[in-house]
């Protein structure tokens, strides 16, 4: 690169990673009418100096996160499943103009996939989980008759601390009741209730119906949660 060049680079600097890029394309349909598509990587890029770098919000930012490969989802389809409403920040500022920006998944993208949830302390991993994990457990009702469309996905879930399984009532406020994975079984009317089973070393209230697993006492990892499992029994 010459001197030049890079000088100019120097005042023009942004890091980020670029997930994609969106384009224009002629529709295969109608050769005269244009129509939004992906791509996967960038072709170029240019510094940002003498030019404006937009922030998508409201349309526009609805329109980038429900894109697929298919087009755009269709909010009132039943193949599509709500997560929540899109925010920049943990800050909810008016002006963003984000505050009507629901964001939808389509439950089979992720099927024999690899995914990942991250975010900060108190964001909402756990309830987004529980959200994608009834929406791959939908995927049975979400057609009607005898389709093929219909899929019956297995899922294990290794919930160490029982956040998945059991009600987080943190989460419950005003008529919003607090989730949990084993309601599945009576969150539909034609739901089988050994759809969704449950294991632990111990009893709980709100789950009669949990089977209960042996544990290895003579394990010296083991002995706390043994005394624990003994104190629970003598209350």
């Amino acid at each position: 690169m010459d001197p030049v060049t890079a000088n100019y680079l120097a005042f023009a600097g942004l890091e980020c990673r670029v997930l994609g890029t969106f384009y224009l394309t002629t529709s295969e349909e109608d050769g005269k009418a244009l129509e939004l598509k992906y791509g996967g990587d960038v072709a170029n890029f240019y510094p940002n100096q003498g030019l404006k770098v937009y922030k998508p919000n409201g349309e526009a930012l609805e329109r980038i996160v429900n894109f697929t490969e298919t087009g755009q989802l269709d909010p009132d389809s039943d193949a599509v499943f709500y997560v929540g409403d899109v925010r920049y920040s943990s800050t909810w500022r008016e002006f963003q103009n984000t505050d009507d920006v629901e964001f939808f998944i389509f439950p089979e993208d992720l099927l024999a996939q690899k995914s990942g949830i991250f975010g900060i302390t108190r964001g909402g991993k756990s309830n987004t989980l529980k959200v994608i994990l009834m929406a791959v457990f939908f995927l049975r009702y979400l057609f009607s008759g005898e389709s093929s469309l219909r899929k019956k996905v297995g899922q294990i879930v290794f919930d160490v601390n029982g956040e998945y399984a059991n009600e987080n009532v943190q989460d419950a406020s005003g008529e919003r009741s607090a989730s949990a994975i084993k309601n599945l079984r009576d969150s539909h009317p034609h739901a089988n209730p050994e759809d969704v089973v449950t294991y632990g070393i111990g009893r709980h209230p709100k789950d009669p119906g949990r089977k209960l697993m042996l544990l290895n006492f003579y394990s010296d990892e083991n002995l706390q949660v043994g005394k624990s499992i003994l104190d629970n029994a003598a209350d």
